[in-house]
């Protein structure tokens, strides 16, 4: 009896297909956005309507339709022996079904809730773990190889909130657990990446206070305050402004106080 392949699919980063550990090429770009668009939303039917508009963006031909149900046919050949079973034909749709496991997203999405649960035990540590986990699954900016502005308008965006709120969900852990020296490196990459996102900034000048780096937590504010002004013409808000008026008085309630 023939084993089954393993299949694995990401979208955490550069849309990506492997089997058996192999990489499996996707390359034709309207292939790559019906399959991206599937796999965003797995276990959920998706109509030819809305496969149509990711992958022409409002400027489809005539023969649009069928031209998708050749792309899907084609993607289930490139995929291989299970790219039937995988991807469900509906009455006028597509879906793919796939075990957990099998998709980067709906891993990090299953780790995000084994955090909030050990969040409800009070576990702190596995907590922090969990949510580690659920963030080292993102290996760079969500599909940025597909070509669909539809999906980087109206979908990605909520992926990357998505895991902003888990960075600061484990940025708040590791401070709880008096790790804030390790996370500085990380604060300062998300501040980065996230220049106009206050609570970062605040979750940085407070770990750098605990690491005993006052002067660098002052300046870090002078920055932002800067940042702020030339591209939103607007000040810090009152969570960083008092945050930084505690370091300018050595608050003592700034100190780590383990749970």
């Amino acid at each position: 009896m023939k084993a089954r392949t393993a299949l694995r699919f990401g979208v955490l980063g550069s849309l990506e297909v492997t089997r058996d550990g192999q990489p499996v090429p996707v390359r034709a770009a309207k292939q790559r956005i019906a399959l991206a668009t599937l796999l965003l939303r797995a276990g959920q039917y998706v109509s030819v309507d809305q496969l149509i508009q990711r992958t022409w963006d409002g400027h489809a031909p005539g023969e649009a339709r069928n031209a998708m149900q050749t792309h899907i046919a084609r993607l289930r050949r490139t995929v291989g022996e299970d790219g039937q079973s995988l991807i469900h034909t509906h009455d006028d749709g597509y879906s793919v079904q796939l075990p957990p496991e099998s998709l980067d997203l709906t891993r990090f999405r299953d780790l995000a809730h084994a955090a909030a649960l050990a969040a409800k035990r009070h576990d702190l540590a596995g907590e922090a773990r969990l949510l580690s986990d659920a963030l080292a699954l993102w290996r760079g900016p969500v599909l940025a190889d597909v070509p669909s502005g539809p999906l980087h308008r109206l979908e990605i965006p909520q992926l990357v909130e998505e895991r902003l709120r888990l960075l600061e969900r484990s940025f708040d852990v590791h401070l709880r657990l008096g790790r804030h020296d390790r996370i500085v490196a990380g604060l300062k990459a998300a501040t980065t990446e996230h220049p106009l996102h206050e609570r970062l900034w605040a979750q940085l000048m407070l770990s750098l206070y605990r690491s005993g780096r006052r002067a660098e937590a002052l300046e870090t504010y002078r920055n932002v305050v800067v940042l702020l002004r030339e591209e939103l013409g607007i000040d810090p808000g009152h969570e960083l402004a008092r945050l930084h008026q505690a370091v300018l008085a050595d608050d003592p309630d700034l100190a780590h106080r383990p749970d």
